[in-house]
C-alpha cells in the first residue's frame, strides 16, 4: 500500500501517532488544542500558528498555504519532522475557516512525496500514513472524498515529475496518462505515436522527438459533455521527459533538473486523476492533450535551420533547438482548435526561465486573450494556493521578433529582455485557429519557477497547478462537485 495522505472525518482513536501537530490559521481564534489525548501514546507534539504577515499582500493567498510552506520547508521543522527517512504515522489537526480547507490540505500533502530512491526510503514511504483533520469545520463524506481525490492527483503529479527519465521515458509517461483514462468511468483515450505523428500532421512533436531513441506521443483523454450546445474545452500540456537542449546543448548546470520538463503533463495527469476519481459530468466536453517527447541528441535530431511543418499548417524555422516545448504545444493547440472545435483552451508548461525571472518562485505566469478569464484564474489561484499573476498580452508589440525570411516564423526570439515570457505564449497561440484573432478564450500558464521547491533544489515537485485546474474548470466546463472548489 502506497503512503497515504488523507483528510479524515475524525482521528483514529485506536492508532498510535508518532507525530501530532496542530496548525492554527491566523483567522481562527481558538488556540486550544481540542483533543483529550487519550488515544495518542507519547507522540511528538507541536503547534504551528501561521503568521498573518505571510498572507497579507493582495497577491498572496489568504488560505494560508504560503505561510504553511514557510514552516514546512524551514530547516528545523523540515529536518525534524518532514525529511526523515523513516516510517511516519502523522496527524495534523487544523483549526481554520472552511474557505482555507482546500489550500491547507493541498499544501500539507505536497510535503510527503511518493518518490525516493534512498536506501530503504520506498519501503518506509509505503508503510507511512498522514491524516489531516479539520477540527473546526464540518465536512461531509462527499466533501472529504473530493479533497482526497485532489490530494491523490497532486501526489501523482509530484511522483511523475520527481521520477527521472530513465524510469519515466516517453512511453512510461504516455502510459501513465492512458491508464488514468482507461480506468476512469467517464474518459475515452486517443493515442498517436512515432511515425503516426508525422502521418497525422503532428510535425512539431515528431520533429522534437525524432532525435531520441523513444517515440513521441500525442495522448488525448476526453470527458464527453452533457450539453450538446456547450462549446468544448481543452488543456494542452508540454511533456518533455528530458530536455538537454538538443543540438543547442544546455550547459551542465542548466541540464540538472530537466527530468521535470514534463511538469505540464504531470500536472495535467494529476488533475485528470482527480476528475476521474470524482467522476465529474461536465456540461462542456473536456479534452486533455499530452504532447510527449524527449529533446535529445542523436543522428536524427532536430537542427537549427531546419524548417518544420506543424499541425496548424504553419512552417517554423528552428532558430534554437532548446525552445522545443512551444513547438510540441503548438501541435496540441492546433489539434484542439482546428479538429476538435475547442473554444476555451489552456496550454500549460514549465516553459521559460524568463517566467521565473518575471514572477519568481511562487507565482506562475499567466498570459491570456480574455480579461474575465484572467481575473477568474487569478482568483482561483489565491483560493487554491496555486498562485498566478498576469503577464502582458500585446502580440502586436512583440510577435514580430519571431520573423523569419524563409518560414512563417522562427521558434525563438533573439533577445530575452523584451517580454520573453509573453513571447513564449504568443508562439503557441500563433498555431491556433484564427491565431491572435481566435474567437474563444485562451490562457497560457508558464510555471517553471513554482513547479519545484526551490529551497530543496530542483529535485522535488510541488504538484503545482492541479488544484487550480480542477477549481477553474468546474466553472469553465460546468461540473458539480461535493466540495466547493469554486468558492472564489
Amino acid at each position: 500500500m502506497a503512503h497515504r495522505v488523507v483528510v479524515v472525518a475524525t482521528p483514529d482513536t485506536h492508532k498510535t501517532y508518532t507525530q501530532v501537530g496542530t496548525i492554527i490559521h491566523p483567522t481562527f481564534n481558538n488556540n486550544d488544542y481540542p483533543f483529550p489525548g487519550l488515544f495518542i501514546k507519547n507522540p511528538t507534539e507541536h503547534v504551528i500558528k501561521l503568521n498573518p504577515a505571510d498572507q497579507k499582500s493582495r497577491h498572496v493567498t489568504k488560505c494560508g498555504s504560503f505561510a504553511l510552506r514557510k514552516v514546512m520547508i524551514s530547516s528545523a521543522y523540515y529536518s525534524r519532522y518532514v525529511s526523515k527517512n523513516e516510517v511516519k504515522h502523522l496527524l495534523y489537526e487544523i483549526q481554520c475557516e472552511k474557505n482555507a480547507v482546500l489550500g491547507l490540505a493541498v499544501e500539507i500533502c505536497k510535503h510527503f512525496p511518493l518518490f525516493n530512491r534512498k536506501d530503504g526510503a520506498q519501503e518506509n514511504i509505503n508503510k507511512s500514513e498522514c491524516h489531516i483533520h479539520f477540527s473546526s469545520v464540518s465536512l461531509n463524506e462527499g466533501e472529504i472524498n473530493d479533497l482526497n481525490a485532489m490530494i491523490d492527483g497532486i501526489r501523482c503529479a509530484q511522483r511523475l515529475r520527481d521520477t527521472p527519465a530513465e524510469e519515466m521515458n516517453t512511453k512510461d509517461l504516455a502510459q501513465e496518462a492512458i491508464e488514468i483514462g482507461l480506468k476512469s468511468e467517464n474518459m475515452s483515450v486517443e493515442i498517436v505515436k512515432g511515425e503516426q505523428l508525422k502521418a497525422r500532421g503532428f510535425g512539431g512533436i515528431y520533429a522534437v522527438a525524432k532525435g531520441a531513441d523513444r517515440d513521441g506521443y500525442m495522448v488525448r483523454l476526453t470527458i464527453e459533455g452533457s450539453d450538446p450546445n456547450a462549446s468544448p474545452c481543452a488543456i494542452v500540456a508540454k511533456g518533455i521527459v528530458y530536455d538537454c537542449g538538443g543540438l543547442g546543448l544546455k550547459p551542465v548546470g542548466g541540464m540538472f533538473g530537466m527530468k521535470g520538463d514534463m511538469g505540464g503533463a504531470a500536472s495535467l495527469a494529476g488533475a485528470c486523476l482527480t476528475l476521474a476519481k470524482m467522476n465529474v459530468k461536465p456540461k462542456s466536453a473536456m479534452h486533455f492533450i499530452f504532447c510527449i517527447a524527449e529533446n535529445a541528441i542523436g543522428p536524427n535530431a532536430m537542427r537549427n535551420d531546419d524548417i518544420i511543418l506543424q499541425k496548424s499548417g504553419k512552417t517554423v524555422e528552428v532558430s534554437h533547438t532548446d525552445a522545443e516545448g512551444r513547438i510540441v504545444m503548438g501541435d496540441g493547440v492546433a489539434y484542439a482548435t482546428f479538429d476538435l472545435g475547442v473554444k476555451t483552451i489552456w496550454n500549460i508548461a514549465t516553459l521559460t526561465g524568463a517566467g521565473r525571472r518575471d514572477n519568481g518562485n511562487y507565482h506562475g505566469c499567466l498570459v491570456t486573450n480574455d480579461e474575465e478569464l484572467e481575473k477568474m484564474i487569478f482568483k482561483a489561484g489565491l483560493y487554491t494556493g496555486d498562485m498566478v499573476h498576469p503577464m502582458i498580452y500585446a502580440p502586436e508589440c512583440h510577435f514580430h521578433q519571431y520573423n523569419s525570411i524563409v518560414a512563417d516564423f522562427q521558434n525563438s526570439v533573439p533577445v530575452q529582455d523584451n517580454a520573453a515570457t509573453s513571447c513564449g505564449a504568443y508562439f503557441v497561440q500563433a498555431h491556433m485557429k484564427g491565431q491572435f484573432d481566435f474567437d474563444g478564450k485562451w490562457a497560457h500558464l508558464d510555471y517553471s519557477g513554482c513547479a519545484t521547491f526551490k529551497e530543496l533544489g530542483k529535485q522535488r515537485s510541488t504538484g503545482y497547478l492541479c488544484a487550480l485546474i480542477v477549481a477553474s474548470f468546474a466553472k469553465l466546463a460546468g461540473y458539480e462537485t461535493n466540495f466547493d472548489f469554486t468558492d472564489f
